[in-house]
């Protein structure tokens, strides 16, 4: 019951909308407000390699400049308090992304499943 105290509750809502602002920020290729969602030192492993903040928010640029159209969509958020300020949290995503007709095809629609592992962490009251 301790998890659900008010404190916790409060901080599993920060958690979530910190998820949701990286949502945001991937799919309007917003870079600075990319960077808003991790501390300075973080760094960021998505299966392609582990990147610090600013190159990760280089890659986003240049793989979604060409994606004209993304909606990452969160579901099944978990969060499992391993601190005072820390948590792990788990969550499921479903990627849409348009990618328009170029020269060699048509155009297509993709959805991508994706699952998220991330280590968050309370700073001056931010979880990021």
């Amino acid at each position: 019951m301790s998890e659900l105290a008010d404190t916790r509750v409060e901080d599993r809502a920060r958690i979530t909308e910190a998820l949701y602002h990286y949502c945001r920020a991937i799919d309007r290729i917003r870079p600075e407000a990319l960077f808003n969602c991790f501390h300075g030192d973080a760094i960021i492993d998505n299966g392609q390699g582990l990147f610090e903040v600013s190159a990760f928010a280089t890659m986003v640029v240049k793989r979604h400049t060409a994606i004209p159209q993304a909606f990452h969509m969160i579901g099944n958020i978990l969060i499992d308090f391993t601190g005072a300020d820390t948590a792990f949290v788990e969550s499921y995503c479903l990627a849409m992304e348009h990618h328009p007709a170029t020269a060699q095809g048509q155009a297509l629609d993709r959805i991508v499943r994706v699952r998220y592992a991330d280590q968050f962490q309370c700073r001056d009251g931010e979880w990021k």
